[in-house]
């Protein structure tokens, strides 16, 4: 083995050791969603963002004990990339790790460097054929199992330990969506009316998300439904004064956290009324948060920077915009 396939494979070899440990924080997502192991949740998060760039740096590090960076030789890196491409033919995560190798090469060497030459501009690889394990998403047609029956079979499909607070409240509300979105266009379904639904959950906070579209004829309608775990309020901290509704907490009850309160009286159900938390009181309407703020993010690595002299990173609290 040369030298350019070595440091291709120790490449391909940090990325799948990364997506490994990636896959396992990622595994009990689910677990911790039903128990509503917050604390544990936010612990997964910060090891997810924390665990590339570690993975990152560990590869960088080896490749420059083994191998002598610099000067910079273009043979070798050229070479490099292209062996890196043979590695991938068969690989399940093809763009991922093109990315990977991506932030190793950035990661040592200087962005005069960064061009199509030695990292990834576009994808090298082709993923329409590759085969997965699991299929990415699961079809459902209302036209042969029922309105009704396609919302419970999405609803029921991920297999959650955690009971519905009121299911068929829950079906009531996503069947209202749908026909307001097809009574406002005049649509009626055509034959091909379906809905193509993520096979996995998308866990973000204290939500989890069925994310997937729904196809009519021509028309695309891509959709999101939240699943929230609410930890029911107990009886005993409830108290009914007068007019006045309040609810009484431990402060290390509270924190940071989010109250939802609704109101059901003879089968009828009031809108959902939320109030956001910090250190244990309720935010102010003119209080700045984080929770509903437009962050854009760009993935770097397969871009050129094209003027460095731009760049001005503004400290806010404990958030960095660039």
């Amino acid at each position: 083995m040369n030298i350019s396939e070595e440091i291709a494979l120790k490449i391909l070899k940090g990325f799948n050791y990364h997506f490994r440990k990636f896959d396992e924080i990622t595994a009990k997502a689910q677990q911790r969603f039903e128990a509503a192991d917050w604390k544990a949740e936010r612990q997964a998060s910060r090891s997810r963002i924390t665990l590339y760039d570690k993975r990152v740096d560990e590869t960088v590090a080896f490749i420059k004990r083994k191998f002598s960076l610099n000067p910079m030789d273009e043979t070798i890196w050229t070479k490099v990339k292209t062996d890196f491409i043979l590695l991938l033919q068969d690989h399940q995560q093809p763009e991922l790790a093109e990315t990977f190798y991506n932030s190793v090469f950035c990661r040592a060497f200087t962005r005069e460097l960064y061009t199509s030459k030695y990292i990834f501009v576009r994808n090298a690889v082709s993923t329409v054929y590759i085969n997965s394990e699991v299929p990415t998403y699961e079809a459902y047609y209302p036209a042969n199992t029922g309105f009704y029956k396609s919302i419970t079979s999405i609803l029921t499909h991920f297999k959650l330990e955690i009971p519905f607070e009121n299911f068929n409240r829950d079906k009531r509300y996503i069947a209202r969506s749908i026909c307001k979105i097809f009574k406002k266009g005049n649509r009626t379904a055509e034959l091909n009316f379906q809905y193509q639904v993520i096979n996995a959950l998308f866990y973000r906070n204290k939500a989890a998300y069925i994310v997937g579209k729904a196809i009519n004829g021509h028309d695309v309608y891509p959709f999101a439904i939240p699943l929230l775990n609410n930890e029911k309020v107990s009886q005993d901290k409830i108290y009914l004064e007068d007019n006045y509704l309040s609810i009484r907490f431990n402060y290390d009850e509270l924190e940071n956290q989010t109250l939802r309160v609704v109101i059901s009286k003879n089968g009828r159900v009031s809108n959902i009324q939320t109030v956001q938390l910090m250190d244990g009181k309720p935010i102010a309407n003119n209080t700045f948060t984080w929770n509903d703020a437009i962050i854009y993010s760009l993935m770097i690595d397969r871009f050129n920077d094209g003027n460095p002299e731009n760049e001005a990173w503004q400290a806010s609290r404990s958030v960095l915009l660039h």
